[in-house]
């Protein structure tokens, strides 16, 4: 129990630190806590958590009536977009005496993506005004930094399959430096904070962590937390948008037996489905052929890849597809949903960097059982955030759902960004680092830590005999094993073949001495073994002589009978191939 004494000693070295450029670690809806005025997590498909900021005249710090906290995305898009009064929100350019319109009109501004990506538009005013980070650590804000942002005061719709139509509750936080070719806008928020001396770099480091199992998110404006990034990491160039190959998608097991009924295949990727677009951009950038261009953004909810893959990935799993949402819903009443969910499973995304590394994040299933609610449906359903897309750009997006289990890094003063496996919600200690200007790596924690972070939280079913000994999937299906009482079968008539071979021999042995003692040996002969049913017979035929002179004709040997031997299971298929996935035709999205 702190005394006062020792919790002002530690409030000012909160202050004084405030004041020394170092890594600023972002507050979270998540940390206030739900209330009617500032909920702490948001929908329609999540749930999510977003980081806050104080938008407009905060007055002094005591009195920050005149601005206004507000919920956003964090992502390095170059420009923030935030909803006014007008379109849902709570900012209001009247209202905030720092607020200064430059006459432009903005709409689907971000350049990562986020709108086209996500079936959305948005049309504003474009708005020079105060942005102030919140901290998780201080109740001292950063101090204000003047942003360029695309006010939404006519509209920001997200489009549903039905025609129908919503209306977001968050904003998108730009971090990026700014576009080239607009001297409109302000200098970049991460600039202006490094100049400031408020953190040393032009980065920062995210994990969005999970509503679903408490897992707070973690935005690191300077610096990261090293307890965010496991194992390998990979290095991918920037320019407008962090860019990745990706290679292959994949079900897989951490530890433990198989919970899926089918058993996947090693790969479910099914390439770029021809996008012309795509094919090009993959070889103009330099990457390997099938391979597509990705994005991270935290600013969509999704996981968007080409049509095809998404649907291998579902044809696995018990869910179907739901084509006035656009999704893959799982079907909650099958058997295998609470087995499959509560073990060790994951959706695998195999990625490729600038030096040609490859990188599997896996995404716990858990991860992607996630909740669609009002307005996209009237009752809440769970659902699975792969969605099949047709981007015209040529470019996907890894979203939220991804970045749920995937650490995501960028240093704008170099051009690189970085992803690496994020952990579970058992994560170990804090650590917070710092990235300076020069810095092209990153320190990482132990990659057995994931393993340790979700080991509460899911159950191990037991390994069967020929399962791998780390619990992954394999192509080769084990269902043409014969069965325990197909082989016990083949055991005893085995035994039985041999006991009458023994008796056989023995009756033989026995007839050739009593011949040769009573001189009744007609010459050689030879003998048949017919086994019927489990017990022996044999029938003695005279071998056929030649005739003298070897003149005439030999005599016809009888054919021996073929011998069947009883088992009791039919014959076992040899181990082959994986045959194709067959996906029903009413369990396939439309192509768009």
């Amino acid at each position: 129990m702190y005394g006062s004494n020792a919790i002002a000693a530690l409030a000012a070295f909160v202050e004084i630190s405030a004041c020394i450029a170092s890594p600023l670690q972002m507050r979270w809806t998540s940390d206030y806590g739900e209330s009617e005025n500032y909920p702490s997590t948001f929908g329609p498909d999540g749930p999510w958590q977003a980081v806050v900021v104080h938008v407009g005249n905060r007055g002094t710090p005591n009195n920050r009536r005149g601005g206004v906290a507000m919920p956003l995305w964090p992502s390095g898009s170059d420009l923030t977009q935030i909803l006014t009064v007008e379109t849902g929100g709570n900012y209001s350019i009247s209202n905030s005496s720092t607020a200064k319109t430059d006459g432009s009109s903005l709409g689907n501004s971000d350049s990562w993506f986020a709108q086209p990506a996500s079936n959305s538009t948005n049309s504003g005013r474009g708005v020079f005004d105060e942005i102030a980070i919140l901290s998780k650590l201080s109740e001292v804000d950063a101090s204000p930094i003047n942003a360029s942002i695309m006010a939404a005061d006519s509209y920001w719709v997200f489009d549903l399959p039905s025609g129908k139509n919503y209306t977001t509750d968050v904003g998108i936080l730009g971090l990026g430096p700014n576009a080239e070719g607009r001297p409109d806008k302000a200098n970049s928020i991460l600039n202006q904070m490094k100049t400031k001396g408020d953190i040393t770099s032009n980065s920062f480091g995210l994990h969005m962590g999970s509503v679903a199992h408490g897992q707070s998110g973690s935005m690191v404006l300077g610096g990261y937390d090293q307890s965010r990034a496991l194992g390998d990491y990979a290095v991918f160039g920037y320019s407008t948008s962090p860019l990745a190959f990706l290679l292959d998608v994949s079900l897989g097991v951490e530890e433990g037996g198989s919970p899926y009924t089918k058993t996947p295949p090693s790969s479910l990727y099914r390439g770029s489905n021809g996008s012309e677009v795509g094919d090009l951009l993959v070889k103009q950038f330099g990457g390997a052929r099938n391979s597509v261009l990705v994005t991270p953004n935290p600013a969509v909810p999704y996981i968007y890849l080409p049509y095809g893959t998404c649907e291998a990935v579902a044809s696995y799993l018990p869910m179907a597809w739901n084509k006035d949402v656009n999704l893959y819903t799982w079907n909650t009443a099958d058997p295998s949903f609470n087995r499959i969910i509560n073990s060790p499973t994951y959706m695998g995304i195999t990625l490729s960097d600038m030096n040609s590394k490859n990188l599997t994040i896996k995404i716990p299933l858990q991860l992607l059982n996630l909740t669609l609610t009002s307005p996209i449906v009237t009752t809440p359903i769970t659902y699975f955030p792969c969605q099949p897309q047709n981007a015209s750009y040529g470019i996907w997006t890894l979203g939220r759902a991804f970045l749920q289990a995937a650490f995501f890094g960028i240093n704008f003063d170099q051009n690189i960004s970085y992803i690496a496996q994020a952990p579970g919600p058992d994560m170990d200690q804090r650590v917070i680092r710092e990235i300076k200007p020069t810095d092209t790596t990153i320190t990482t924690n132990s990659i057995d830590s994931f393993r340790k972070s979700w080991a509460s939280h899911w159950t191990p079913l037991p390994a069967s005999p020929n399962s791998p000994a780390d619990g992954s999937t394999s192509s080769a299906s084990t269902s043409s094993k014969l069965s325990a009482g197909a082989i016990a079968g083949i055991v005893l008539a085995t035994l039985i073949g041999i006991a009458a071979l023994l008796l056989l021999a023995l009756f033989l042995l026995r007839q050739h001495k009593k011949r040769q003692a009573d001189g009744s040996d007609d010459g050689p002969k030879y003998t048949e073994l017919n086994v019927d049913g489990g017990e022996a017979s044999v029938t003695e035929y005279y071998k056929p002589q030649e005739m003298a002179g070897g003149q005439g004709r030999l005599a016809e040997m009888g054919k021996p009978l073929p011998h069947e031997m009883e088992a009791q299971s039919g014959i076992a298929e040899a181990p082959g191939t994986q045959s194709p996935v067959e996906i029903w035709a009413s369990n396939v999205p439309a192509r768009r």
